[in-house]
């Protein structure tokens, strides 16, 4: 048995999502006041919740091998990488997503934002395109960040951000955790 588990108890009880079984659900993603979630699955959807996880409806974004989802505080706006469909965004709390400049075939493993979704970070896991891609505007358009330690073997799994986008983190499957420096 799978499937998306909640809670709204601090973890006390648990309770089935009213989302498909068959997904193979791979990223969730909870604004601070708990009204907006996203879920993420690998050869599926993006589902969303605009009611604290009680109802779940998909949105228009493809199906195809979702990842990590990130939003705004507010839930507004929403981002979510994939593994070699790029990355999309959400301006209206993930009812439609668009793709953004961000390369196909690139294996985005992880993503994380400022809270106004302003400063956007994902890290791409390995290849040549593999390492730590910034948007400055919202996720609509990318770089591969040319700071960042890279190379073909450099295999990034996860990344998280400060409030102002200002400080990163970002973890190297089985290796090393790098961060940002002033």
């Amino acid at each position: 048995t799978g499937g998306l588990w909640q809670s709204q108890n601090y973890g006390n009880n648990w309770f089935a999502a009213d989302v498909p079984l068959g997904p193979s659900w791979f990223g969730v993603h909870v604004t601070p006041n708990g009204q907006y979630y996203l879920a993420t699955a690998h050869g599926g959807g993006i589902w969303i919740s605009q009611d604290y996880g009680n109802d779940w409806t998909e949105s228009n974004a493809p199906l195809q091998n979702w990842t990590e989802p990130t939003s705004s505080t507010t839930g507004q706006l929403v981002m979510a990488g994939s593994n070699g469909g790029g990355i999309w965004y959400s301006t209206n709390y993930g009812q439609t997503f668009t793709q953004s400049d961000a390369p196909l075939g690139v294996d985005f493993r992880a993503i994380s934002s400022s809270t106004t979704a302003q400063y956007v970070a994902a890290a791409a896991y390995t290849g040549p395109q593999g390492g730590i891609w910034l948007s400055t505007d919202f996720g609509h358009t990318w770089a591969l960040n040319l700071n960042s330690p890279s190379g073909p073997h450099t295999a990034w799994n996860a990344m998280g951000s400060s409030a102002t986008g200002e400080y990163l983190v970002s973890a190297e499957y089985d290796q090393s955790i790098w961060l940002t420096t002033s």
